[in-house]
């Protein structure tokens, strides 16, 4: 099933579950973005059309779609899709973007500019499903992209709970680190795992939007071995002690980890 990361705004799963949470979004009057994150184009050329039930009163509300290119594999670049997904959601939902105090463009906002945190959007009614086929990997890299980006101006006051782990936006309503973010889209939806190529790509990006630690934003707020036991022990219902140990007998291999766990071998 689909996890609401943001209720009515911001949706994360899988290709099954697309339709249902479409659907739905659709008969509450939202239009729906749905980015689609998977290696080929939809089969079908009335994709989007077919998401639609006779229900829907199609005059009020309308679905998009925006299809990235991606495969599930360390190598596979992911900034190309972050840009184009970025922008998309920024113009589909009016938020503006803050781009770490770069230069303004026609498609961007300084952060000077930006709306201040926690306000509301204005097109309530609009809403993105992002998804690929399990909703853990690609899709998840993606949402996890657009938290870094949009912080509380996407997310509202929750992205900055004491209790996520990762340090605070150094601007008010600014980007936030991946660590917070990772721990915000994880509280939604426990089992995502981007793959390390795409974790590594995100921790250069989060030195991009200047997101991290340190008066410059620069220092790096992601410990990749932590999220690899927070990964195992919320996938397999275990202690952070179990995961670790299952983790070290694994060669760091979150499945093999799992699957330690799983058939006893680690206890």
């Amino acid at each position: 099933m689909a996890s609401a990361i943001v209720p009515n705004t911001l949706y994360l799963g899988p290709e099954v579950s697309v339709a249902e949470t479409v659907g739905k979004l659709r008969c509450a009057g939202h239009s729906v973005l749905v980015i689609r994150c998977m290696e080929s184009a939809p089969d079908r050329p009335d994709y989007i059309t077919a998401l639609a039930t006779d229900q829907l009163d199609c005059a009020t509300s309308k679905t998009e779609l925006l299809h990235l290119v991606l495969r599930d594999e360390d190598e596979q670049a992911l900034q190309d899709a972050i840009d184009t997904a970025t922008a998309a959601v920024a113009k589909w939902l009016c938020l503006p973007q803050d781009v770490g105090g770069e230069e303004a463009t026609d498609d961007t906002a300084h952060a000077g500019d930006c709306k201040p945190a926690f306000a509301k959007l204005e097109r309530p009614c609009h809403a993105v499903v992002v998804h690929c086929a399990a909703g853990v990997s690609r899709s998840a890299a993606i949402v996890t992209a657009l938290v870094m980006t949009f912080g509380a101006r996407l997310c509202g006051p929750t992205v900055l709970d004491p209790e996520l782990s990762g340090t605070q936006p150094w601007i008010d309503g600014g980007a936030v680190g991946l660590e917070r973010a990772l721990s915000f889209v994880a509280s939604r939806r426990p089992v995502i795992s981007p793959n390390e190529g795409f974790l590594e790509q995100l921790m250069a990006y989060e030195g991009q939007l200047r997101a991290g630690g340190g008066d410059d934003g620069l220092q790096p707020s992601f410990d990749p071995i932590l999220h690899k036991v927070r990964t195992v022990a919320a996938v397999c219902a275990v202690t952070p002690e179990l995961a670790r140990r299952a983790l070290d007998n694994a060669g760091m291999d979150i499945n093999r980890a799992a699957e330690f766990i799983f058939t006893g071998v680690v206890r």
